[in-house]
């Protein structure tokens, strides 16, 4: 199969979903037609979406734990506090500040790196 553009790909599957649609009975007993349908309308919602430019890349890191020097406290956390560290941008906070998001970089806090 040739390299299709997102856009020959979008024509491609609403010719699916026209092409399950009719095979839709008035007597309701056409599930897996309408199952198909609604998926690939779905599918079509989002790459119209991702055309667009929507949707952006979603950057991931992970707090780490950072050792608390009280000699040499830069960035002014006292000893009771622990420090933690963005794993994509440096960002230091205090443990207790577990974000979801990084506030610096924005990078979703689920565990994983950018190189995994």
């Amino acid at each position: 199969m040739s390299e299709m553009t997102l856009q020959e790909c979008i024509v491609r599957l609403e010719d699916l979903i026209q092409d399950r649609k009719s095979f839709f009975s008035k007597d309701g007993n056409d599930d897996v037609f309408r199952t198909d349908a609604a998926a690939l309308e779905k599918a079509v919602s989002m790459l119209h979406k991702i055309a667009a430019g929507e949707y952006k890349r979603v950057a991931h890191g992970r707090w780490v734990n950072m050792p608390f020097n009280v000699d040499n406290d830069k960035y002014g956390m006292n000893k009771y506090n622990m420090r933690i560290k963005c794993t994509n941008c440096g960002f230091v906070t205090s443990s207790e500040l577990k974000y979801a998001h990084c506030p610096v970089c924005g990078a979703l806090m689920d565990g994983k790196d950018e190189a995994e």
